[in-house]
């Protein structure tokens, strides 16, 4: 069990130490940082989402916004899923705003997936990990498919 998850249950002083915590890896990681993060071609071809997590902890340090809390990231998270959904408004064809910015669903697809990182890099969890024991848990559900409206 990390840290944090033990840490969950102290409230305001669970947040404290997870923020301490991140400041803590995240110093560590400046010092590792020397050079830029370099989406390498084994990286692009083959990453999982523990290197996917790796990569942005790094990112974050080099363009300044390690010392942002899970709380802001989690405010930003919610700003991309806006993104996305206009995105996909645009793409079907629905009106959207004029002038406003040309945004892609793959590109705000990556936007999520960075910050899902970054949020779980907080909270010290391994996303590759939690990917598989949800599925597990999920495996033993039983789905109901709704009948089309």
């Amino acid at each position: 069990m990390s840290r944090a998850r033990a840490a969950r249950g102290n409230g305001a002083a669970a947040a404290v130490t997870r923020q301490q915590h991140w400041r803590r890896n995240s110093a560590a990681l400046m010092m590792m940082a020397k050079e830029k993060p370099v989406m390498t071609d084994a990286l692009m071809k083959a990453a999982g989402l523990r290197e996917l997590q790796a990569y942005v902890a790094k990112l974050e340090v080099e363009r300044g916004f390690s010392h942002q809390s899970a709380v802001e990231k989690c405010l930003l998270l919610g700003e991309e899923v806006g993104e996305l959904f206009k995105a996909v408004r645009k793409q079907e064809g629905m009106p959207i705003e004029p002038g406003g910015v040309m945004l892609s669903i793959g590109g705000e697809l990556a936007d999520l997936l960075i910050y899902l990182c970054a949020i779980a890099n907080r909270y010290d969890i391994d996303l590759d990990q939690a990917f598989r024991d949800k599925e597990r848990l999920n495996a033993t559900r039983r789905w109901i498919a709704s009948a089309p409206a």
